[in-house]
C-alpha cells in the first residue's frame, strides 16, 4: 500500500483536486495520477480510488529513490529514538 501523500509530491499536486471536499474520496485524478506514476490503484466504495499498491515493474523502476527513502526513514526514526532516550532518562 502506498501513503495517499506520497502522490502529492507530483509537479503542480498542490493546485490539483484529487480527493473530496472532505479529503475522504479519492477521485478520478487521484487514480490518473497514481497511474501516471506506474501505481495500481483500485476503487472502493465508501472511499473512491484509494487502494493503491505499487507493482513490481514500477518498484523495479524506482528502486534507488525508494532505497534511499527507506535509509532515510530509518536515520530519523533511530535519532526520534536517540532523542526521546535523551529526554527521559534519569
Amino acid at each position: 500500500m502506498v501513503d495517499r501523500g506520497h502522490l502529492g509530491f507530483g509537479p503542480g499536486a498542490q493546485r490539483l483536486k484529487d480527493t473530496s471536499r472532505q479529503g475522504r474520496w479519492h477521485n478520478e485524478r487521484y487514480r490518473a495520477l497514481g497511474e501516471e506514476l506506474g501505481l495500481t490503484l483500485a476503487h472502493q466504495d465508501k472511499i473512491g480510488w484509494s487502494i493503491t499498491t505499487v507493482p513490481d515493474q514500477t518498484r523495479e523502476l524506482y528502486r534507488d529513490e525508494l532505497d534511499e527513502l527507506a535509509r532515510r526513514h530509518s536515520t530519523a526514526s533511530r535519532h526520534r529514538i536517540i532523542l526521546w532516550r535523551a529526554t527521559f532518562s534519569t
